[in-house]
């Protein structure tokens, strides 16, 4: 991998150095892209915004910061579609929200921007946008094939409903039924025995997505217990994991409850405001700004597939903060760059 081609850093310290060179290369790249949409020093400045804002996985072995950048990168590319409507840029967009849900599988309400993206397309050129932005897919259905042809199914990522296994054992032991083959009442049986469960005080509004509270423990023992259950599978073998997810939460129907109230709240405070500002300043622009619609239409479109990802988090997902972190540098691009705008328009008088 990229992180071990450094020789004389270790691995954490050469991820954040590729980390740094693709903040400095979203950060030179976008202004030129974006030159005939807004003046660059404004793109210069949403786009340090946006990646300061994920300042908190930069230093982190995780994959929430080469994520934010592909899909600042997918936006960055529809907002210029939106501008010139080349269906070059709409190649270009998939491409990057290809990329997006190959590091994040969890980012796959973001393909909907593709559907979207053709049927406002115009009518003359809809059909050449549409073949290029299914070209701009080829990574993610390659990748597809590839997992088919090792593992006998379709599948973009390693951890699909593992983790929402996990966070349904942190609620409660998961039920074993007689009718489950032998091998899911293997997993199910270990998981119960070794994960754990948390407290009726863990659940509670104020603490759910706490980064250092007891059921983020709770959640990654659980999770690291539901990897290894299922590593010693034999291989091709599949599990029911959803049908066995439904069952555990409605067995623990009131802490699945408790749960998503401590999320709303969570998504009320800290992801609903700026949902709500780019989705406004987006309307406001599209019908009372004729310079800059393409921009309001990029703000429309982005909040609402980020809230309708949300939305799929709040509901079987913990770690609502952490996963809203690629779409939050998204969202405060377009705001940012939204507001340049809008002061630029009252002082021009339009």
């Amino acid at each position: 991998t990229l992180v071990n081609i450094l020789p004389g850093y270790s691995p954490s310290s050469t991820l954040v150095v590729l980390h740094l060179s693709l903040a400095i290369v979203a950060l030179g790249v976008t202004p030129f892209v974006l030159r005939r949409v807004a003046p660059p020093v404004f793109t210069a400045l949403a786009t340090g915004v946006a990646l300061y804002s994920g300042k908190q996985v930069l230093w982190g072995e995780m994959s929430e910061w080469l994520a934010m950048c592909c899909l600042l990168g997918a936006n960055v590319s529809y907002l210029l579609w939106c501008h010139d409507r080349r269906p070059s840029s709409a190649c270009a967009t998939s491409l990057f929200v290809a990329l997006t849900v190959l590091t994040r599988t969890a980012l796959l309400p973001w393909l909907t921007l593709i559907p979207l993206l053709v049927v406002q397309a115009p009518r003359e050129s809809r059909r050449r946008t549409c073949f290029l932005a299914l070209v701009g897919l080829l990574p993610l259905v390659l990748w597809g094939w590839i997992q088919l042809h090792r593992l006998g199914t379709f599948s973009l990522g390693a951890y699909e409903s593992l983790n929402i296994l996990a966070t349904a054992r942190s609620f409660g032991e998961v039920p074993i039924e007689t009718t489950d083959s032998t091998e899911t009442q293997l997993v199910l049986t270990r998981l119960n025995q070794r994960g754990v469960t948390v407290s009726d005080k863990a659940l509670l509004s104020a603490n759910v997505h706490q980064w250092d509270g007891e059921l983020y423990a709770a959640f990654h023992h659980n999770f690291d217990e539901v990897c290894a259950a299922v590593q010693a599978l034999s291989p091709n073998r599949q599990l029911p994991m959803m049908g066995v997810v439904g069952r555990s939460f409605w067995l623990n129907s009131h802490r699945y409850a408790a749960f998503l109230l401590g999320g709303i709240e969570t998504f009320l405070s800290k992801c609903g405001p700026l949902l709500g500002v780019c989705l406004t300043i987006g309307t406001w622009l599209l019908l009372r700004s004729s310079r800059n619609r393409a921009l309001g239409q990029a703000c429309i479109t982005v909040s609402l597939i980020s809230a309708s990802y949300v939305t799929s988090i709040l509901l079987t997902i913990l770690w609502l903060p952490r996963y809203f972190v690629p779409v939050q540098g998204s969202l405060l691009f377009l705001s940012v760059l939204s507001l340049f705008s809008l002061v630029l328009g009252f002082r021009r008088g339009v």
